[in-house]
């Protein structure tokens, strides 16, 4: 094994035949520029795309050895006898496999990146590992003219329309932007059918059943959409406001006064109306938006964005405004997040774990967002039973796919016959899967399955709910700050004292007294909408609408003051 906690490892293949010192020089700076922890030279049996090796594979092993023995990063392997194959998109598996906690670079030379596209499963290999490319002189000509650079010209030509787009919305009246959002609800209303034979193409090619509810667009949905813009253009406009005013004994005159962040990128999953209300929040409060939203919701994704980029055209606006990316590869994201903090200003990730994680282990820009919603109840032994029971059913039930619903259910051990029978029958009644602790298994007479260690480290985002039995609100605390994601937590009691202790302890984005977690929602707080959710403990927290979606500067003013 490689090791338990995660490195980041650059892979550096092919026949080393002969290795020479242009191999090390850029292993040198691959190591420096990338902070590798170890560079495996990967040598190959034979390369390929090339027809004779020179030297045999012993002899190219030892030579390699021979002129890395300085370096003890890089590390020479050869792994083709285990693998019974010589494709890197077969060793980059092995290896994320090996351990899945490791960060892992592909290094190739432009000479490489021109031929890329035969490579075995090459667009999976974009998807699995970030890709750096070495200039080599007598193949950069050639390399601009490839698929990989035609790509990457047009993603920075987003970029920069992006941010010229920002600087004419500088000195646009409100009043204007609201013109924008009025006319996007009405293009929506108008467009309704044409958005539902989309996002019908969407979901008969859904491959990930139990995510079809994120997916799905229906009427219903679609005036859901149009109230959230509705409720975003009532908003004040969030800028130049004065947070603080005060003044200095030297004269001077100090505000803090907000301004908007600049150019955001989101990248997300599934959820179509995603593209409505970042389009809209974005705009609101005078930022630009990139989007990039997943392959799975990529029709409907394209008629929404399409549909606001159309209203900013009417109204006379720059509609590079907002931008939608139509390039599937998932290589995009990786560019993103590592070569685009020129025009980008700060990342938001919404999706699952794996892609969250991803976004924030890559990105050089500043992530906006959280990893996962492990939401919890505690049910003190104070609780009315008949409220817990209807919170806790629409907590987890009514929407299970959802990031604020409720994963752990935990029930004072001093009430466990008065508050989980009927808690847990109810759950039951509506096809949940329960698994439980040996003291609730009992009170069942052992007719569940024991809940394991992973199971309170686990985000199910399905009927499936993990219920423990805590002696009082400290413990129920403690469980929640050792396996919580600081999203939503909700104490279910009619003792305020306890609900107190457990409010001012548990450090969530979003803690809760009564109240269904199912909550956690922009919309819900009168934000309109959201463009998500925030764990991070500096600013902002929580749901992200439109005033949260600003910045500040100082002002400061005076009459000649100078500094003694």
């Amino acid at each position: 094994m490689i090791g338990s906690k995660g490195k980041k490892i650059g892979i550096f293949g092919g026949s080393f035949d002969p290795p020479h010192l242009g191999h090390l020089e850029i292993s040198k700076i691959a190591i420096t520029k990338l902070s590798l922890d170890q560079i495996y030279w990967c040598v190959t049996k034979k390369n390929p795309l090339k027809n004779k090796a020179f030297f045999s594979l012993p002899e190219r092993i030892k030579k390699s050895k021979a002129i890395t023995n300085k370096i003890k990063k890089i590390k020479i392997k050869f792994f083709e006898n285990k693998l019974k194959s010589n494709n890197t998109i077969d060793l980059v598996k092995h290896l994320k496999k090996v351990n899945k906690k490791n960060i892992l670079f592909l290094i190739i030379g432009s000479d490489n990146l021109i031929k890329f596209h035969k490579w075995k499963n090459w667009e999976l290999l974009s998807e699995l590992i970030q890709i750096v490319v070495f200039s080599r002189k007598d193949y950069d000509k050639k390399v601009k003219k490839t698929v990989t650079m035609k790509r990457v010209k047009k993603i920075k030509q987003i970029g920069a329309n992006a941010k010229k787009a920002f600087i004419s919305l500088k000195n646009l009246e409100s009043k204007k932007i609201d013109k924008v959002l009025l006319k996007y609800n009405q293009l929506l209303s108008e467009n309704k059918k044409q958005i539902l034979q989309e996002n019908l193409k969407d979901v008969r090619a859904a491959k990930r059943k139990h995510f079809i509810d994120r997916l799905i667009l229906d009427e219903k949905r679609i005036e859901s959409i149009r109230y959230s813009i509705n409720e975003i253009m009532k908003f004040k406009n969030p800028l130049n406001r004065v947070l603080e005013n005060w003044k200095r004994t030297s004269g001077l005159r100090i505000r803090k006064v907000t301004t908007p962040i600049g150019v955001i990128g989101i990248i997300y999953e599934s959820r179509p109306n995603v593209t409505a209300d970042v389009s809209a929040l974005s705009l609101k409060s005078g930022n630009c938006a990139i989007l990039r939203g997943g392959s799975e919701a990529f029709n409907s994704n394209k008629i929404l964005a399409n549909l606001f980029r159309d209203s900013l055209s009417k109204n006379k606006i720059d509609k590079n405004c907002i931008q939608f990316i139509e390039d599937k590869n998932r290589d995009v994201v990786n560019y993103l997040l590592s070569n685009m903090s020129t025009y980008i200003d700060v990342i938001v990730p919404r999706g699952g774990k794996e892609l969250v994680k991803k976004v924030q282990q890559l990105s050089r820009i500043h992530v906006i967002g959280h990893l996962e919603g492990l939401c919890h109840i505690y049910v003190d032994k104070d609780a009315d039973v008949k409220m817990a029971t209807k919170i806790i059913a629409n907590a987890k039930m009514r929407r299970t796919t959802i990031c604020g619903a409720v994963e752990t259910l935990l029930i004072d051990s001093k009430s466990l016959k008065k508050q989980a029978l009927p808690i847990i029958d109810k759950l039951i009644s509506l096809g949940c899967k329960v698994v439980v602790d040996k003291k609730i298994n009992q009170l069942f007479k052992n007719k569940f399955k024991l809940a394991k260690e992973i199971d309170w480290k686990t985000e199910y985002l399905r009927a499936k709910i993990s219920v423990k039995s805590v002696k009082g609100v400290h413990e129920a605390k403690d469980h929640v700050l050792k396996y919580g994601t600081m999203h939503t937590d909700s104490i279910i009691t009619n003792n305020t004292k306890t609900a107190e202790v457990f409010l001012n302890n548990v450090n969530s984005a979003i803690t809760m007294h009564n109240v269904s977690t199912q909550f956690a929602d922009g919309n819900e707080f009168g934000f309109g909408g959201e463009i998500g959710i925030s764990t991070n403990k500096l600013p902002p927290r929580g749901p992200v609408g439109v005033n949260q979606l600003t910045s500040y500067k100082y002002i400061v003013t005076g009459k000649g003051i100078i500094r003694s």
